[in-house]
Formats: structure tokens, sequence, C-alpha cells
């Protein structure tokens, strides 16, 4: 194959830049209870029973420096492992 000029070569065992980035329609939503607050923008977020994940703002929440403590109510987008 010819190389094109200013064309990468696919790295091996990389995803193409289009497949790395999922779109918000992949994610699934859970409604969860934030147990507690870490540093660095973190929480602990507990999803029903027995489900607690780690969670973090999105960049809206962070650019409008929203508030989030402990015992409030939030969604949280979950990407499904493959």
């Amino acid at each position: 194959m010819p190389e094109i000029p200013g064309h990468r070569k696919p790295v091996p065992g990389r995803a193409p830049r289009s497949k790395r980035f999922m779109s918000k329609e992949d994610l699934i939503e859970l409604q969860g209870v934030v147990t507690e607050v870490l540093a660095g923008g973190n929480y602990k977020v507990k999803c029903g029973e027995n489900h607690e994940v780690l969670a973090r703002l999105n960049g809206k929440m962070r650019q409008f420096r929203i508030r989030v403590i402990q015992g409030d109510r939030v969604t949280v987008g979950v990407s499904p492992t493959t």
C-alpha cells in the first residue's frame, strides 16, 4: 500500500480515534445516592443494594462549580465493559 502524505499508520492494539470515545447513547444510566465525597472531584455512589461506583462530575458541572454533597441523589452514566 503506498504511503499517503500526512496519513498515520494504525497502531496495533489501539482502536481508531472514532472508536476510542463513547457517545452518550452508549452509557447505562443509573440512579444513586452519594455515600462519600473523595478528593479530586471523585464521589462514591451507591446504586442499588450491592452496587457502589466511583463517579466523577461531568464537564459542565465542574465548569459551573456545582456542589455535590453526601446524601445527594444523582444520575450516573456507566460505560458497559466489553
